[in-house]
C-alpha cells in the first residue's frame, strides 16, 4: 500500500510539472506541407577515426548513422573515456524537427521559424522573414541576439550578417562555397579576416541538414565570422557539423585588421579514393600535426 501511494504521488507531482512546463512553452503550430521523402546520395560516411599524433592524447570514433530517407539520423562519437549520441529527428518535408538538444518549427513555405533549446526552454528564437533578409529574435544559449539580422544572396546563402555592434560579410566561389569572410565594427573599420581554399573533390555530407542551415549560421556566427572559423578549424568533424561545403577544406587563413600576415590556422593533407572522396587526412592546426583521420563509407 505504501508503494502504491508513492507511486500515485509520483505521478500526481510528474502531471503538475508536465503542465507547468506545456503553459511555459510557447504556443506554436507544426505545418506540414508533403511526407519526408527519400534524397540520394553517392556516398554515406559510415564513420572517422580521429588517431592524435601525441602517444598522449586518446583519439575519437565518430559513426553516422541514416533513416529510410538517406537523411542523417544520429552522430555517435565515442572513445575509452566517454561516449555520447545525438540524433536527428525529421517530422515532415525532411525538415530537421530537433537535433542535439533543440527543437525546431517551420512555417507554410518550409522556413525555419523557431528554434528551443529543450533543456533550457528560454533560449529560444523566432525567424522574422522580409524579402532577401531574415531577422533573429530571442535568446541562443547565453548570447542575446539582439536583433541580428541576415541578409540573403540569390543562392538562399547569407551574405551578410549585422550585429548590435559589428557586421560580416560573406563571399562564395562558383560552387557555393564560403571562401572568404569579414568582420567590420560599426565604424567600417576591418576587424580580420578569414580565407578558405577547398580542393575540388565532393564532400560527402554536402545537402545533409539543409532545413537547418540559418540555426547554424547563427550559432557559430553569432558573435563574429572569426569566432566561428576557429571553432570550426579545430574539429576534425568539421564537414558533418557544418555541411555547407559542396567541396572540402584544405586550408583556412585568418588576418587581423589591415595586417599582411595571413595566419594558416587548419591545414589537411586528403588521400583519395578512385571516386575522389576523401579517405585520409593529415589534420594541422596553426602549424601542429594534431592527428590523422580516417574516413570509411557505408
Amino acid at each position: 500500500m505504501k508503494k502504491l501511494q508513492l507511486s500515485i504521488k509520483t505521478l500526481l507531482v510528474t502531471a503538475v510539472l508536465f503542465i507547468s512546463c506545456s503553459e511555459n512553452e510557447p504556443d506554436i503550430e507544426e505545418i506540414c506541407t508533403s511526407e519526408n521523402y527519400t534524397v540520394n546520395f553517392d556516398r554515406y560516411v559510415d564513420e572517422t577515426v580521429r588517431t592524435p599524433t601525441n602517444i598522449g592524447q586518446i583519439g575519437k570514433t565518430t559513426a553516422f548513422s541514416y533513416n529510410e530517407y538517406n537523411l542523417l539520423s544520429s552522430i555517435y562519437n565515442y572513445n575509452i573515456d566517454n561516449q555520447n549520441i545525438n540524433d536527428v529527428l525529421y517530422k515532415c518535408n525532411n525538415n530537421v524537427s530537433s537535433m542535439f538538444t533543440n527543437v525546431y518549427t517551420y512555417n507554410s513555405e518550409n522556413k525555419l521559424i523557431t528554434s528551443i533549446t529543450a533543456t533550457n526552454p528560454s533560449a529560444s528564437y523566432n525567424l522574422i522573414y522580409n524579402e532577401n533578409t531574415v531577422e533573429a529574435e530571442g535568446v541562443l544559449e547565453s548570447n542575446m541576439y539582439n536583433g541580428i539580422t541576415l541578409e540573403l544572396n540569390s543562392n538562399g546563402l547569407v551574405n551578410k550578417i549585422l550585429r548590435s555592434n559589428n557586421y560580416s560579410v560573406l563571399e562564395y566561389d562558383a560552387n557555393l562555397n564560403l571562401i572568404k569572410t569579414t568582420d567590420f565594427d560599426l565604424n567600417n573599420t576591418l576587424l580580420n579576416t578569414i580565407d578558405i581554399e577547398y580542393d575540388q573533390n565532393p564532400n560527402s555530407f554536402y545537402g545533409q541538414l539543409t532545413s537547418v542551415y540559418l540555426d547554424r549560421i547563427l550559432r557559430y556566427f553569432n558573435e563574429s565570422t572569426e569566432d566561428g572559423f576557429m571553432e570550426l578549424a579545430f574539429d576534425t568533424s568539421l564537414e558533418s557539423n557544418f555541411p555547407y561545403f559542396k567541396n572540402n577544406i584544405l586550408k583556412i587563413y585568418r588576418t587581423t585588421g589591415n595586417s599582411s600576415f595571413k595566419e594558416e590556422i587548419l591545414k589537411r593533407e586528403f588521400t583519395y579514393d578512385n571516386q575522389n572522396y576523401p579517405i585520409e587526412f593529415e589534420f594541422i592546426t596553426v602549424g601542429y600535426h594534431d592527428s590523422t583521420v580516417t574516413i570509411t563509407y557505408k
